[in-house]
């Protein structure tokens, strides 16, 4: 059998307490409160019961030890160590110590996030995806001037909802396509063939008849110098002279008491 070598000890069920007195060198437990004494030598004849102190060195990156937290920053429950909400200032961390690798999905919301704290250099090229902004998050007051070029937008953008633009509006392209009900204008008066120096083409409106007919046509004959109504195979991208025209019938009251040096040709007839 093992040999078993026991300490001094307190009474079970007694009180909490250092022994009164023991030897130089002598270990003595308190059951009650669970501590360690031990007899240390204060002086040539002179023993003193004190708590036993073991002394450990101070924790390094490579040393297990003793270490000190700072409860502005940590809070130790049970033994464990965890880091107080708002316990990690921005100046306590080191530049680009927080990579997108150590950042789960989700755990940094808009509220977490001080207005102007995210610079561009901050962020990678194509890091932030749309799904990723919450409605309403981005205001004209965040986004500088000519910060959004075409080159940043995708090809194809569509606005699921009502688009309204409160200065001028510039579309530089080849074809403007306005699929609504109904358009209304507040402009009195419309331009069209703006910015020509001189012109050889007819200028009009031309109306989309589909399969019932050719379309029909209200224009200024440039060749003519005249304006002419009627029907016409031309389309919207035709230019020049208006192709495949036929003069049509205007019904219309008109004012005979302002007409002068007119001619009516009232046509023929035979018997």
């Amino acid at each position: 059998m093992a040999n078993t070598l026991q300490i001094k000890k307190s009474l079970y069920g007694a009180s909490a307490g250092a022994p009164a007195s023991l030897l130089y060198g002598e270990l003595a437990y308190d059951n009650a409160n669970g501590k360690l004494y031990i007899g240390k030598q204060t002086g040539s004849s002179t023993v003193t019961v004190t708590d036993l102190e073991i002394t450990t060195p101070d924790a390094t990156s490579s040393i297990k030890g003793k270490a000190s937290f700072s409860t502005n920053n940590f809070v130790v429950n049970s033994g464990a160590v965890q880091i107080k909400d708002l316990g990690v200032a921005t100046a306590e961390l080191a530049n680009d110590a927080v990579t997108a690798a150590k950042i789960a999905d989700d755990v940094i919301n808009s509220e977490h996030i001080v207005a102007d704290s995210i610079d561009a250099e901050h962020l990678a090229p194509n890091s932030v995806n749309s799904d990723a902004y919450i409605d309403g998050s981005i205001q004209t007051a965040h986004v500088a001037d000519n910060a959004i070029t075409g080159a940043k937008l995708a090809d194809s953008i569509t606005i699921a909802s009502a688009l309204t633009v409160t200065g001028d509006l510039t579309v530089n392209g080849t074809t403007t396509t306005v699929n609504s009900t109904n358009t209304t204008l507040d402009d009195p008066l419309l331009e069209l063939n703006s910015g020509a120096g001189s012109n050889a083409n007819d200028c009009g409106i031309i109306i989309e008849r589909g399969s019932t007919g050719n379309n029909a046509t209200f224009f200024w004959d440039e060749s003519a110098d005249k304006f002419t109504l009627g029907t016409t195979t031309a389309t919207a991208s035709s230019t020049g002279n208006m192709s495949g025209f036929t003069k049509g019938a205007l019904v219309a009251n008109i004012d005979s008491s302002t007409l002068t040096n007119v001619a009516w040709d009232l046509g023929t007839y035979a018997n």
